[in-house]
């Protein structure tokens, strides 16, 4: 809570920032920023949860049907020395590109380059 009441999971990310200069997604043609941040209280892990409405917030992002850039933010080591490991700017493009993949069930997703058959 911190202060700001409950959060809405319907909306299919955590935080809305307003980036008028680009400087967290390299674009300030597009300054309103959707983000979903990603936790661990372990070290790094190329696997993450996301749900269903989570990735579904994504593509309405990606294809402009929401007016925003969709980014995930990892932080590592909560409990103990919390650490940002990375910011995802735009996941949709990040799978298309093969750097994300997931299997369903929501989503596990996984980050890295992607091994396609053929």
């Amino acid at each position: 809570m911190f202060g700001y009441g409950e959060g809405d999971d319907s909306l299919g990310y955590d935080f809305e920032y307003h980036d008028a200069r680009g400087a967290l997604t390299g674009n300030a043609s597009v300054p309103r920023c959707l983000i979903e941040v990603k936790s661990t209280a372990n070290d790094a892990s190329d696997v993450f949860e996301m749900t269903t409405n989570e990735w579904e917030t994504a593509i309405r992002c990606h294809t402009g049907i929401e007016k925003a850039a969709y980014l995930i933010v990892r932080v590592i080591r909560t409990a103990t020395k919390p650490e940002l490991l990375d910011i995802l700017v735009d996941p949709i493009q990040l799978h298309l590109d093969g750097v994300l993949d997931y299997s369903s069930r929501d989503l596990l997703v996984a980050v890295g380059k992607v091994r396609r058959p053929g």
